[in-house]
């Protein structure tokens, strides 16, 4: 079968063309999109709580309706659909946490920083050998030990008692 051989520039004003006339917000099945589901993924937890406090789907669906939340075709969210669309939430939920938990266990993949266990150290932190100073038991070379803040101390005492007055 021989190629065909295509207009770029036909194609590129085809396409304009078309996403002129398609509706922007098309759910698949060119469907018009509500934002119901995204609404039910949302709140998920509220309905769930209010569900548990004895509001039934049918009134919930009702008050999501009542604030504009719709059915693909404009008619009122019903308590089928909304039942509906908390199942199809739950169910992506999971199979998002089971491919997530199938991608953390391969041995393959470097697993995020964040998530990785602290490394156990079998020994606390040491300085080497040559770094450690050895203890010094003469007072003339006690001096080399001093701390900073020790030697700063030594040299404001003797100069204040340089400008002592008499």
């Amino acid at each position: 079968m021989p190629t065909r051989h295509l207009d770029p520039a036909r194609l590129k004003s085809d396409v304009a063309r078309l996403r002129e006339t398609r509706s922007p917000a098309l759910a698949p099945g060119s469907r018009r999109l509500t934002g119901a589901m995204a609404v039910v993924r949302h709140h998920l937890d509220l309905l769930q709580r209010l569900h548990a406090e004895g509001a039934t789907w049918v009134d919930l669906a009702a008050g999501l309706a009542a604030q504009g939340v719709t059915q693909s075709h404009g008619a009122a969210l019903t308590g089928r659909r909304l039942t509906a669309l908390i199942a199809s939430v739950e169910r992506q939920d999971r199979r998002r946490a089971a491919r997530e938990a199938e991608r953390l266990a391969r041995a393959d993949l470097v697993r995020p920083v964040c998530m990785q266990a602290p490394a156990k150290m079998s020994s606390p932190v040491r300085l080497a050998a040559e770094l450690t100073r050895p203890a010094i038991a003469d007072e003339k070379h006690a001096a080399l030990s001093d701390t900073e803040d020790v030697i700063r101390r030594r040299s404001l005492e003797h100069i204040q008692e340089l400008l002592k007055k008499d």
